[in-house]
C-alpha cells in the first residue's frame, strides 16, 4: 500500500504531501484539494502499474507536457516510486535515498525494459487502483452478461455495469450472492428477494421483490439500495490496489453508512486493497480512527495542505468530549477550518 504521498504541480495542487492509512479519509472545505488529491492518487497507480497515454493521467487542465509539469511521488514499504511529467514521463524507482532504476517514455508509448526484480516488489504495491464516485442513474442501466473468460469489474467509475457484475457474481456458484442477498433482506426489510433478470435479448438488469410480491425494477429502486449494492460488489470485482471513493455517505440513510464502512473495512482486511475516501460527512469520520482522518485545506498564498487530524490544535483534549466527526463539525468554519486549525474562534 501506499504509506507516503506527495503531489508538486498537479492541477490545483503546488505542493502537498500526506501519510495514509490502509482506510484512510480526507476532509475538510468545498474546493479545497481533496478530489484532485484522489485524481493525483489515481495516476501515480496507472502509472506505476502499466502504459498509459497522457490523456488518462495529465494534471486537469493540463494540454501539453512540460519540465514545470506534475511530479508525483508514492512511498511504500519497499521503496517509492516517483512519475515526472515532462516532454516524456520520466520515471525513478528508489529505496531511501537512492534511486535503483530510472526510465523515460514518450506519451502512449511503452515503458522501456528495466529489470524486474528491482522495481516489481516496489510498484506491484502501489496500482492499479480503482476511482469510484458511484452515480444513481449508472447504477440503474442494464448492461450485458460478463463471459466467464473475462474478469468482472465496473465499466466505469460511476456504476455502469452493475447487472452483469451480480449476474457474474450469482454464476460463480459460491455463496456470495445469496450472502449479499441476506444482507439486502436484514438491512432493507421490505425486500424479499434480490433478482438479476433478463430485460431483452442481450440486456440484464436487477430488480428487488417485495415481501407483498411487487416486483421493483432499478429504475424505482432507492439511491441507498443501489449504492449498498455497488459497494457490496467491490470485493468480488477484478482486485485492485487501492479503492479511491468520493464521498462514500451519497444517498444513503445514516445507519447505512456505519454498515458500508464496516463492509469497507472488512474487505481492506481481506483483500489487503488500501482505501482512501474524501467525505463532508462527520458520519462516515465518526466510523473511522483518528490516525485515518487528514484535513485538507486550501488558502492563497500556501495552496492546499495535508494536516493529519491528531495534529490539529488541541486535539487530545478535545477528543476526550467529541467523536471524531463531531470535533471536525465543531471546529471548522466551513472555509479554512480555521478554528480546527489553529484555535482560533470561528
Amino acid at each position: 500500500m501506499i504509506t507516503g504521498f506527495k503531489a508538486e504541480r498537479y492541477g490545483c495542487l503546488r505542493r502537498v504531501e500526506l501519510e495514509l492509512t490502509p482506510v484512510h479519509a480526507l476532509i475538510g472545505p468545498n474546493d479545497s484539494g481533496k478530489s484532485t488529491l484522489l485524481r493525483a492518487l489515481g495516476a501515480v497507480a496507472t502509472l506505476a502499474s502499466r502504459p498509459a497515454e497522457w490523456s488518462r493521467v495529465a494534471p486537469p487542465g493540463t494540454r501539453e507536457p512540460d519540465r514545470s509539469s506534475a511530479v508525483l511521488t508514492a512511498s511504500t514499504g519497499a521503496g517509492w516510486y516517483r512519475a515526472h511529467f515532462g516532454p516524456s514521463l520520466e520515471e525513478r524507482v528508489g529505496v531511501g535515498d537512492d534511486p535503483i532504476a530510472g526510465w523515460s517514455r514518450g506519451w502512449g508509448k511503452a515503458r522501456p525494459a528495466v529489470d524486474p526484480a528491482k522495481t516489481e516488489p516496489i510498484v506491484s504495491l502501489i496500482g492499479p487502483s480503482l476511482l469510484a464516485r458511484f452515480d444513481p442513474e449508472a447504477l440503474r442501466e442494464g448492461s450485458q452478461l460478463i463471459p466467464e473468460s473475462q474478469a468482472i469489474h465496473f465499466l466505469d467509475g460511476r456504476g455502469r455495469g452493475l447487472p452483469g457484475i451480480y449476474q457474474a457474481i450469482q454464476g460463480r456458484g459460491d455463496e456470495a450472492f445469496a450472502n449479499i442477498s441476506s444482507a439486502v433482506r436484514q438491512l432493507f426489510p421490505t425486500v424479499k428477494r434480490l433478482r438479476v433478470v433478463a430485460a431483452s435479448n442481450t440486456e440484464l438488469a436487477i430488480e428487488t421483490e417485495l415481501l407483498d410480491g411487487t416486483r421493483v425494477s432499478a429504475r424505482d429502486m432507492s439511491e441507498g439500495l443501489l449504492f449498498y449494492l455497488a459497494f457490496a460488489a467491490l470485493p468480488h470485482v477484478a482486485p485492485v490496489k487501492m479503492l479511491l471513493i468520493e464521498e462514500p455517505e451519497n444517498g444513503l440513510h445514516p445507519a447505512r453508512i456505519r454498515d458500508v464502512l464496516a463492509m469497507l473495512r472488512a474487505f481492506v482486511e481481506d483483500t489487503g486493497t488500501q482505501v482512501v475516501m474524501a467525505t463532508h460527512s462527520p458520519l462516515v469520520v465518526n466510523e473511522l480512527k483518528p490516525d485515518e482522518v487528514t484535513l485538507i485545506t486550501r488558502t492563497p498564498d500556501e495552496g492546499t495542505r495535508a494536516t493529519a487530524i491528531t495534529r490539529t490544535h488541541n486535539f487530545d483534549k478535545r477528543s476526550e468530549v467529541y467523536a471524531l466527526g463531531e470535533l471536525w463539525v465543531s471546529y471548522a468554519d466551513g472555509k479554512l477550518e480555521t478554528p480546527l486549525v489553529d484555535g482560533t474562534d470561528a
